[in-house]
């Protein structure tokens, strides 16, 4: 009796941790609700795992405003200019940090291209589910810093 209560508990204990896992996966893939969410979700698959034109699609609006001196408005303009950058092998971003005001998300990243580091600041406007508007500031890193800490971080 002891032994089919015991099998009883541990096939329990076995539904429950399922059920907390594909809850949290299917929370996981859930659309994104806040504008950091978005951003963050439009950043990995984007500039992380380089499917800009996919995560293009799927997160900036029709009436996308940019004011990097390089790329002309519009989702097309985008992935036109940034989609061969990120398919290269020898492009990486990696996320630093993400902060959120409201409406507007700062993702802070370390972006390598042919073993040259820089510290990108892109700084995104949301709107109605969607985002609409983008600046960036972009550094290279130095190397090494007068301070001794690290340039991104």
């Amino acid at each position: 009796m002891h032994l089919n209560r015991r099998i009883r508990n541990a096939v329990s204990a076995l539904f429950t941790v399922g059920a907390l896992v594909f809850g949290a996966a299917a929370q996981a893939s859930a659309a994104p609700s806040t504008p950091k969410e978005l951003v963050t979700a439009f950043y990995t698959e984007g500039f992380v795992q380089r499917d800009i034109a996919g995560a293009a699609q799927r997160y900036i609006g029709d009436h996308y405003i940019q004011h990097n001196p390089e790329v002309a408005d519009g989702r097309e303009a985008l992935v036109k200019v940034l989609g061969p950058v990120v398919k290269d092998p020898k492009y990486s971003t990696s996320i630093v940090r993400i902060v959120a005001d409201g409406d507007i998300v700062v993702v802070y990243a370390r972006s390598v291209y042919d073993g040259k580091a820089q510290a990108v600041a892109d700084i995104f406007r949301v709107a109605n589910g969607k985002i609409v508007e983008h600046w960036d500031v972009i550094q290279e890193d130095p190397g090494r810093t007068v301070s001794g800490h690290p340039f991104i971080s």
